[in-house]
């Protein structure tokens, strides 16, 4: 998946919990299930107690912060995400 070759290594996968009560808000928002959900597992990321990621550093390019990448389109966004 693109998430992995151009962001991070590791993601949570949330997307077979939709259907929980209270998971979801509405479709795009967490509910307040979701967001404990989330909270228990970015957690141990926060704390650098988690042994997956504790030796990776992150660090995002700051193009990701510009002007020029919210507006990408057509084959300017298609070379980025390649």
């Amino acid at each position: 998946p693109i998430i992995t070759k151009k962001v991070f290594n590791n993601f949570f996968y949330l997307i077979n919990e939709g259907g929980k009560p209270y998971f979801m808000q509405d479709t795009i928002h967490l509910g307040w299930h979701g967001w404990l959900t989330v909270d228990k597992s970015v957690k141990p990321f926060l704390d650098g107690k988690d042994k997956v990621n504790k030796n990776n550093n992150y660090k995002i390019n700051d193009y990701f912060y510009s002007d020029q990448w919210q507006k990408a389109e057509g084959q300017e966004l298609n070379n980025i995400i390649k």
